[in-house]
């Protein structure tokens, strides 16, 4: 600060005080500069973490990520050597089982862990049952070849399976020639179209009858096949070895021509599939946690009965208005299932793997002919922030015209939940849609729903983040100009100010030095004076 008021009597001019009220003003500007460039620098950090780390836009790929086919590959078979297989059971074999078999018949839990295909205690529980079955007409189960084959369906359970007749025998009961049975051949339907073959036994009576009133069965003819499974049994084949192979116990071989699935399923329209009517006790036979998961499967009939109802959902305005976000209920869905069928939720998760139901495709239930599969998952924290996937399994009734949607696509679904569908399959098949700390459990629960349609969330564009990105650069790189620019501005004041005291201060020195060179050429003039006075 420059003060021109004069320190003391012999002080000429004016001073300058440099220190004492300037320099808490530059101070609290160094202060502030420091403070600035801080903040800038953290906010930098902070939008530039956020920026380049931020999630991948949906399809985006998937890590980690398995190549491997969600589902088991089927084995190819060698056909099974009917003419090599031993004689049925005797009849006195079957008779000695007699107290077994009524504690199976009493108890059908006792049953699915006792049968073994195909020994006395078997075959006596067979004969039994069927009769049972021809009489009752229980409500059957459809079936793929690969619930069969990796054994997904519980022993004893009513199944319904289709196939190629490829041979077929007759078979005695040693003891009972009056009683006669079947023993066949099935090649199994099956998407990949490898050779999967079926062994059927059954009684003479579960053969249709052509116009001749032969048994009408021959080579060649499509099967619908009906009855009870009895798990898998070493066979031998014509290639002379042996090879696990699925049995069933048959109470019907029904044309595929002249047969409609529904009616063999006993669904509750009538007779034709084309007609839903409400019946709430479809849902009775649902399983969601079977005591082996191993034998856990879809059960085709509330399944076919939730795509009809669907079907007349569509029709049906406001039928979804009150649906229910399902990651909201997800726990609520686990514990109480049963509570929850038929109601409407909403789905939203990305697509790892997609495929036709080739089942509904042949058996047309309700008129429904093509449904789309879809597992999706969602990735949320539970405890600890440590991330999980929930994982929800979709049939959608796809129009003719729809495609499977990508594996990363975001799917958004609203429809109607039926079960908790529980997969066993090894840990090394599922890893990438479980995590880490959870990867080696076997058991993988999907939420299954059936819903009209879906809808694809669009992909995030990349230009989108592309923008952001310049205009975060341009914001940082202009805030940091601005403090630049700042910092220049002040620089720039401050040689102003240091400028103007150097010239003070030049001047100061300047003013001092005429005065001492003045005060000195007064004093030489008057010492010249006085010797010209004493020279005179």
């Amino acid at each position: 600060m420059v003060d021109l008021r004069p320190k003391s009597k012999n002080a000429g001019g004016f001073s300058l005080e440099a220190g004492r009220e300037s320099a808490p003003v530059i101070k609290r500007r160094e202060k502030a500069r420091v403070m600035l460039f801080l903040f800038g620098t953290g906010l930098f950090l902070v939008l530039m973490w956020q920026t380049f780390t931020a999630p991948k836009p949906a399809g985006a790929e998937i890590s980690p990520v398995s190549e491997e086919a969600p589902d088991q590959d089927l084995p190819a078979m060698d056909m099974v050597a009917l003419d090599a297989l031993g004689p049925l059971p005797s009849y006195e074999a079957v008779k000695a089982r007699a107290g077994d078999l009524d504690r199976l018949l009493n108890d059908p839990q006792l049953a699915r862990y006792s049968l073994k295909p195909v020994d006395d205690l078997c075959f006596a529980w067979v004969r039994a049952q069927l009769s049972r079955d021809r009489e009752t007409r229980p409500v059957m189960q459809a079936h793929s070849a690969e619930d069969l084959v990796f054994k997904r369906v519980t022993h004893g359970r009513a199944v319904l399976v289709s196939g190629t007749l490829v041979e077929v025998r007759d078979a005695q009961v040693p003891g009972l020639e009056d009683e006669e049975w079947l023993r066949a051949t099935v090649a199994l339907d099956n998407a990949d179209d490898v050779p999967v073959f079926l062994y059927v036994l059954a009684p003479k009576w579960a053969a249709p009858g052509d116009e001749d009133g032969a048994d009408g069965l021959s080579p060649g003819l499509e099967l619908r096949v009906v009855g009870r499974y009895l798990g898998t049994g070493s066979l031998p084949t014509s290639g002379g070895g042996k090879q696990n192979v699925p049995v069933i116990a048959a109470s019907a071989l029904a044309h595929a021509s002249k047969t409609q699935v529904t009616d063999l399923l006993a669904l509750p329209d009538g007779t034709d599939g084309a007609t839903w009517n409400e019946n709430p006790e479809v849902f009775d036979s649902i399983d969601d946690y079977p005591g082996n998961p191993r034998q856990s499967v879809l059960e085709r009939r509330p399944y076919y009965y939730l795509l009809g109802q669907v079907r007349l959902d569509m029709s049906t305005p406001g039928a979804f208005g009150d649906a229910k976000p399902m990651d909201v209920h997800s726990e609520v869905l686990y514990r109480n299932p049963s509570e929850h069928r038929g109601e409407v939720y909403t789905v939203r998760g990305k697509v790892w793997d997609a495929w036709m139901d080739d089942q509904v495709r042949r058996d047309q239930p309700y008129g429904v002919g093509r449904v789309m599969r879809i597992w999706l998952y969602r990735t949320v924290f539970g405890i600890g922030d440590k991330p999980f996937r929930d994982l929800y399994e979709v049939a959608i009734l796809a129009p003719g015209d729809s495609l499977l949607p990508k594996r990363g696509e975001e799917v958004e679904v609203t429809g109607r939940f039926m079960k908790v569908q529980l997969y066993h399959t090894p840990a090394s098949n599922f890893h990438y849609l479980i995590d880490d700390q959870v990867q080696q459990n076997e058991d993988v629960l999907f939420k299954f729903i059936v819903a009209p349609s879906m809808k694809i969330i669009p992909e995030a564009s990349e230009m989108s983040y592309l923008g952001w990105k310049i205009v975060f650069l341009v914001v940082s790189f202009s805030f940091f100009a601005l403090m630049g620019f700042l910092i220049f501005r002040d620089e720039r004041h401050d040689n102003d100010y240091r400028q103007g005291v150097r010239k003070i201060r030049a001047t100061r020195r300047r003013l001092k030095q005429e005065r001492m060179q003045g005060s000195e050429g007064s004093e030489g003039a008057e010492q010249s004076d006085s010797d010209l006075g004493e020279d005179t």
